[in-house]
């Protein structure tokens, strides 16, 4: 991947803006890119877990029942975040080692942002 292209997939994708990847460095733009990736891939995997936990077929549910499980898999992770911070989690499933790299790369987005931010550059269209 090019030095523009993960910039433009960044944009496209409405993950930030363009001033805010303007003030990016080629490097943080492809980090970012693959970061982003990598949190979509665990949350992906999130969600199968939860449905294979429910003893759901993946290939038959309804679009609906997607949305659901995508709405679920969310709280579970936001809750996952505030347990974390208490320290709250030890129990080790699949489910929660997915939520758990799901969070992890949530945090590494977050400390490349915090580097541009430090240079100054003002927050944007941000996830």
């Amino acid at each position: 991947m090019n030095d523009d292209t993960a910039k433009a997939r960044l944009i496209e994708e409405g993950l930030y803006d363009e001033e805010t990847c303007d003030a990016m460095t080629a490097a943080e733009a492809k980090k970012l890119w693959q970061l982003h990736q990598m949190c979509g891939q665990a949350f992906d995997a999130a969600c199968d877990e939860f449905v294979s936990i429910h003893g759901h077929d993946k290939s038959r549910l309804l679009d609906e029942q997607k949305a659901d499980i995508v709405e679920e898999v969310e709280s579970l992770a936001e809750q996952y975040d505030e347990a974390e911070v208490a320290g709250r989690y030890q129990l080790v499933t699949p489910l929660m080692l997915s939520l758990k790299r799901y969070h992890e790369l949530g945090v590494e987005i977050m400390n490349v942002l915090e580097l541009i931010v430090a240079r100054g550059v003002k927050r944007g269209q941000w996830p």
